[in-house]
């Protein structure tokens, strides 16, 4: 009969481990197209035997773009180490880890300039109907004052 010690050495615990960002400096996504990294989670939790526990798993960023983001089905996990939210079925159990998105500034001048172009257009029109009430209405006062 095995002890205590050793039962517990060949039983799979589960096991919350930090999460290193790679590379989120070299990230297409932001070197090249202006984003920022978003972290979703910093942890996870994985299943494995204790002479497998990783210190950290790495998530590599540099190939990430804008828009895009990395699920936890996405991670190289050790050998012996599994992710229980992807042990349990279902696709709603592999949540995002990280993503690049466009910082809010940058979204907020895009939609400024976007409603921009459609108030001058919007404004053209709004001046030749007020050029138009302008004239109906000097006409009316013409008329009243005859």
């Amino acid at each position: 009969m095995p002890t205590l010690c050793e039962s517990v050495l060949i039983r799979r615990l589960m096991f919350r481990v930090p999460l290193h960002f790679v590379n989120e400096d070299q990230c297409v996504g932001v070197k090249l197209e202006g984003g920022i990294i978003n972290h979703m989670i910093n942890e996870l939790e994985i299943s494995c035997l204790p002479g497998n526990l990783p210190e950290y798993i790495e998530v590599f960023m540099a190939e990430l773009k804008v828009g895009e983001s990395i699920h936890i089905a996405d991670l190289a996990l050790p050998e012996g180490v599994t992710s229980v939210d992807l042990a349990h079925e279902g696709e709603d159990n592999n949540h995002p880890v990280a993503a690049c998105v466009l910082p809010r500034a940058a979204v907020e001048e895009d939609e400024e300039a976007a409603e921009g172009e459609e108030g001058a257009e919007g404004e053209e029109g709004a001046e030749g109907a007020e050029g138009a009430e302008g004239s109906v209405s000097a006409e009316d006062g013409d008329k009243a004052e005859e």
